[in-house]
């Protein structure tokens, strides 16, 4: 079965923790086999009898993984000296790009899907949202607590973890005033929160209306959302 870029090859497994390791694996053994061919190639292709041996093993696994997964094998060369004889005539830095540019589109390929994955999969937003609060602001306890609110209500109560989100939102507004030692006002509703502090970062709409004045009218429209 043959896929391109970004059909849904990853059908045919179910847990997203089983994709993930899938598609890492993959990844794991490009790397390899790119290294263990330029490695030996190097060498004036010459290889010992367990990097033969190692190639023969990685290159099956690698072939397995990839076709559900629909992404061609960058190196089908049944055995090393296959490999290295592909790129006999090639000088030495030929023969590295040579391997190089065989493992680049099926990186980039996995890397994407693995990125697919990640987006369908809360707990590395979540993560990454947790990572980026901690990487810009001070304090983000409120914040992290809301999200780990956010992650436990969504597989059996999307509707709360709505109204969850609206307190991150209102812990993200508060962290970043707090941050910037600006002054709350204690009686702002969500949307004056959102206004204050987008005017502290200095993204509010009549900040932006100075150079980007579609924008400006968007995130007006936008404002009443929180």
């Amino acid at each position: 079965m043959e896929y391109d870029d970004d059909d849904e090859a990853l059908e045919e497994f179910d847990d997203t923790s089983d994709r993930r390791d899938v598609l890492q694996g993959a990844m794991d053994l490009v790397d390899l086999l790119n290294t263990l061919l330029q490695a030996a190639a190097t060498r004036m292709n010459t290889s010992t009898s367990a990097e033969r041996r190692q190639y023969q093993r990685d290159q099956r696994n690698l072939a397995r993984m990839l076709r559900p997964l629909g992404i061609r094998h960058p190196f089908h060369w049944l055995s090393l000296d296959q490999g290295l004889a592909a790129a006999k005539h090639l000088n030495y830095v030929g023969r590295r790009s040579f391997y190089q540019d065989r493992a680049d589109p099926a990186i980039e390929q996995l890397q994407r899907r693995l990125d697919d994955v990640a987006v369908g999969d809360i707990g590395i937003t979540v993560a990454d949202l947790g990572n980026t609060a901690t990487a810009t602001i001070a304090d983000t306890a409120a914040i992290r607590l809301e999200l780990r609110r956010i992650e436990a209500a969504l597989p059996t109560d999307p509707g709360a973890a709505i109204g969850k989100a609206k307190n991150l939102i209102e812990a993200t507004a508060k962290a970043i005033l707090t941050d910037l030692n600006q002054p709350r006002d204690l009686n702002s509703d969500l949307p004056g929160l959102v206004t204050q502090a987008m005017m502290a970062l200095g993204i509010d709409s009549q900040a932006v209306a100075d150079h980007d004045r579609a924008l400006a009218r968007v995130m007006k429209q936008t404002s009443g959302l929180a």
